[in-house]
């Protein structure tokens, strides 16, 4: 996937993450999922939309160091 592709695709996921946060009406701690990661262990929907927000800032942060060394490609 390209990296304009994978961009896109993002932010049309993370779209609808924030309309169904928007608009649900259920209670998001009664809904429990595993995380992938069996040391994480099970976590309830609200959970897991803070996981999402701290992953993605996260990895901004990640990017944004990447691009501020002096030896990133300037365009």
């Amino acid at each position: 996937m390209s990296g304009p592709d994978a961009v896109k695709k993002f932010l049309e996921s993370r779209a609808k993450t924030e309309d169904f946060i928007k608009t649900t009406q259920e209670d998001l701690r009664d809904h429990i999922y595993d995380h992938p990661v069996p040391a994480i262990g099970a976590m309830d929907a609200y959970q897991w939309v803070l996981f999402l927000s701290g992953h993605t800032r996260r990895h901004t942060l990640q990017i944004l160091e990447v691009k501020a060394d002096p030896n990133f490609p300037k365009m």
